[in-house]
């Protein structure tokens, strides 16, 4: 019993000594579509902390990048909120000035402008859940006032 007791307190304090350690975070802006920018351009090893180690077969391996290369052209549901949507003669311009105003006010937010015909749209953010979008919705709505979450269909993100 003390056995036990004394390996789920080395397991739990580890774990601990684990969490302290900080995971760097890569931000990502522009056009490019990203859910979770933590693995942008890296490996899930590459973002582990150090007391952490992965040991896996080679066919697991490729059969992770065999999934990844297997998803690419398939899409998901999430959220966007649209900052801004216009039919009028000016809206080409419109858009570009607000997608301008967008990316100075929030650099962090990837921002997107679109033509559906007749609109010129400018979408900002990639959401997985309505409840993300309705929070920074909030954030931006006293310089976006007429803001609004939209449903949107997005690619998988690249690893």
């Amino acid at each position: 019993m003390r056995k036990t007791i004394f390996i789920i307190l080395v397991a739990i304090l580890s774990g601990l000594a684990c969490r302290a350690q900080e995971v760097e975070t890569v931000e990502s802006l522009g056009n490019v579509v990203t859910v979770d920018s933590l693995l942008v351009g890296r490996t899930l090893a590459e973002v582990m902390p150090a007391c952490v180690s992965i040991n896996s077969s080679a066919a697991v391996s490729s059969a992770l990048d065999r999934i990844i290369r297997d998803n690419e052209t398939r899409f998901f549901n999430g959220y966007r909120i649209r900052v801004f949507q216009s039919s009028r003669q000016n809206a080409r311009d419109a858009s570009g000035a607000a997608m301008n105003r967008f990316n100075s006010l929030y650099p962090e937010i990837v921002v997107f402008r679109d033509y559906t015909s007749p609109f010129f749209r400018v979408m900002a953010g990639n959401f997985r859940t309505r409840n993300e979008a309705e929070a920074m919705l909030i954030k931006i709505k006293s310089d976006f006032p007429e803001a609004s979450v939209v449903r949107e269909k997005f690619k998988y993100p690249d690893l």
